[in-house]
Order: structure tokens, then C-alpha cells, then sequence
């Protein structure tokens, strides 16, 4: 096994050839590859994989807001949506997520490591104001975190009644903050989002 920290270590894509081979000759009919693997491996395409998995994460990302949605009687219509990481994740949860429930007052996003080019495809589809940040904004009452760049998001700067559903890996936010936050002042909400 490999450790998160261990992932960028040389023979990444030979072990994980060889553990498709071991799971197919176990009789697995279907492989995936989760976490960062999909991002480490070209998408899959530098090795034998059925699927990166990324389908069920966006689904799972999009459900999670949904379900937040109805819980906490909100219209996302009424709220700002902030995309922290807008790699195929971000990219793939915003346009489900458009798709599905009831567009955002507004759209901002965040990923400096992006060119405006996915920005320019997405005003072709959201007919809401859109803006790009080089920092994470905290204006927003919903975050989607889908980030590979981890602690970026202080959880002391959140306005009283914003909601975090992080992807990202590593987290956007300290844990430790993120509990004793919502346990002391119980006045935010943050939520893995990825999970089925």
C-alpha cells in the first residue's frame, strides 16, 4: 500500500497495473481508480483501468448539496456559489449541479492553476454573474470544494451561515477547525461530499 503522501513516488503506474492484474485474476469484472489516482494517471489512460470513478464522485458531490438543500429548507436560487478547484471535479459537480437543482444567484470560482477557457464554455450555459478568483472567496453562502490543494480554506473567515461540501484532497479546511468551529459557535456547517 501506498500512503497519500507516497503517491507521486516513481513506479506509481507499474503497481497499479499489477494490482489490476491480481484483481482481475481474483475475478473482479470492474475496476476503478479513486482519490488522486485518476488525476496521477491521466485520467486512467497511462494505465489498464476501466474507469477513474469520477462519475459516481460528481453524482455523490451533487446528491450531498441536494440533500443539504432539502434538509436545511434553502433554494440554492437564493444563495452564492463559490467552486474551489474547478478540475474535472469542480467542472463536472458545477455542471450537474446546473443541471439539476435551481441555478445560484451567483457563481464565483476559485483555481489559479486554471485558464478562463472552462469559464468562457460556462457563461455559454449559466446566464448568472460569474467570477474568477485567484484566492478562495468567503461572500459565498455555499462552497464546492474540489481542490487538490489542501488547507486553503481558513474556517475562522467563513460567514455565520455558509456551508462547505469539500471534495478536495487533501481537505480545503482543517478538521480540527471545522469541529470546534461548528461545536463552538455553531453558526457554519462543513460536510465531505464525495462519499456515496
Amino acid at each position: 500500500p501506498r500512503f497519500a503522501n507516497e503517491l507521486t513516488r516513481d513506479g506509481l503506474e507499474q503497481e497499479i497495473n499489477e494490482a489490476i492484474q491480481l484483481a482481475r485474476a481474483q475475478g473482479a469484472r470492474a475496476l476503478s481508480l479513486a482519490g488522486m489516482l485518476p488525476s496521477l494517471t491521466l485520467y486512467g489512460f497511462s494505465v489498464n483501468s476501466d474507469t477513474t470513478g469520477h462519475a459516481a464522485t460528481v453524482v455523490a458531490v451533487v446528491m450531498t448539496i441536494e440533500k443539504l438543500m432539502t434538509r436545511l429548507a434553502l433554494s440554492l436560487s437564493d444563495l452564492d456559489l463559490a467552486v474551489i478547484g474547478f478540475g474535472s471535479i469542480g467542472q463536472s459537480s458545477l455542471s450537474l449541479l446546473l443541471e439539476v437543482l435551481p441555478h445560484p444567484r451567483s457563481i464565483q470560482i476559485c483555481d489559479p492553476a486554471r485558464s478562463e477557457r472552462p469559464m468562457i464554455e460556462l457563461r455559454d450555459t449559466y446566464a448568472g454573474p460569474i467570477e474568477l478568483h485567484s484566492e478562495p472567496s468567503y461572500e459565498a453562502d455555499l462552497i464546492l470544494g474540489a481542490s487538490s490543494v489542501g488547507g486553503i480554506l481558513d474556517v475562522g473567515r467563513l460567514s455565520p451561515g455558509t456551508i462547505v461540501a469539500d471534495d478536495s484532497f487533501p481537505p480545503l479546511f482543517s478538521h480540527a477547525s471545522a469541529l470546534q468551529r461548528m461545536r463552538q459557535e455553531k453558526d457554519v456547517l462543513l460536510v465531505g461530499a464525495g462519499k456515496l
